[in-house]
């Protein structure tokens, strides 16, 4: 998602989405992926401020994976900056 106002300030928050088991390292590859993308989806638009967010959006996940998601190494790095994630549930699987 990428979201420009009016005083020339944006905010890209790459989304991954998962469903059944919780694989941080894949989680963590795939986010960073997301913020190369993104990067290069507004280099050529320098005067715009961005703020990035990586999200991880899930289901049930047992305490140590939410830890392991915490951890610095898994931090996203975006423009020289590094993002702790986000984690949000997306509630009850039927």
């Amino acid at each position: 998602m990428i979201a420009v106002n009016g005083n020339g300030k944006g905010l890209i928050a790459a989304f991954e989405l998962k469903r059944g088991l919780l694989r941080v390292q894949k989680i963590v590859e795939q986010l960073r992926a997301g913020a190369d993308i993104a990067d290069e989806l507004v280099t050529n638009n320098p005067k715009i401020e961005i703020e990035f967010q990586p999200v991880a959006v899930f289901g049930r996940v047992n305490k140590q994976a939410m830890a392991d998601l915490k951890k610095p190494e898994n931090r996203i790095t975006f423009r020289k900056r590094e993002k702790t994630l986000v984690s949000i549930s997306c509630g009850s699987t039927y």
